[in-house]
């Protein structure tokens, strides 16, 4: 089955570590658009939403960078990433199509296209990406991974959970 190819699609989040499941919503994004726009939380934002310690911006936005290159040769796709401030960053431009979401995060998806509706705009099209789960079953998470991380029970190596 041929999945549609949107102009432009959107996603965001910490990143922070990022791992598996930040892999995966990242190929689905760049093999169906040919254009993916990523919102990066503020260190201040990515502060207040978690009671844990993330990697400054830079450190995270470099990484992502990376890894987004790699994706955008494979696919063919253009990337753009944005510091975000809010919930909404900027997915309130008329041009974007699509949002990804994980299974987790489907809510904020839903707010958003309520906000875009109230504002006269075309909702996104919502494309849920079911969790990554570990190999014991459990939903990887970045906090999950450092919990674990934190004590002694594996590493990260290369995005994946060891």
């Amino acid at each position: 089955m041929i999945q549609m190819r949107y102009g432009r699609v959107c996603l965001g989040g910490t990143f922070s570590p990022l791992h598996a499941g930040h892999m995966r919503l990242l190929e689905e994004a760049f093999s169906r658009s040919e254009h993916v726009s990523i919102g990066l939380t503020s260190d201040d934002m990515a502060e207040k939403s978690r009671s844990r310690s993330v990697a400054p911006y830079e450190d995270r936005c470099r990484e992502l960078s990376e890894k987004c290159n790699g994706l955008s040769e494979a696919y063919g796709s253009e990337c753009d990433i944005r510091m975000i401030e809010d919930a909404m960053g900027f997915a309130l431009e008329i041009d974007i199509e699509a949002i990804l979401v994980s299974e987790e995060t489907l809510p904020g998806a839903l707010r958003i296209n309520e906000v875009r509706m109230a504002l006269g705009l075309t909702p996104l099209e919502v494309i849920s990406i079911p969790m990554v789960r570990m190999s014991d079953g459990r939903r990887i998470s970045s906090t999950l991974i450092v919990q674990e991380a934190n004590a002694g029970n594996g590493q990260i190596e290369g995005g994946e959970w060891r």
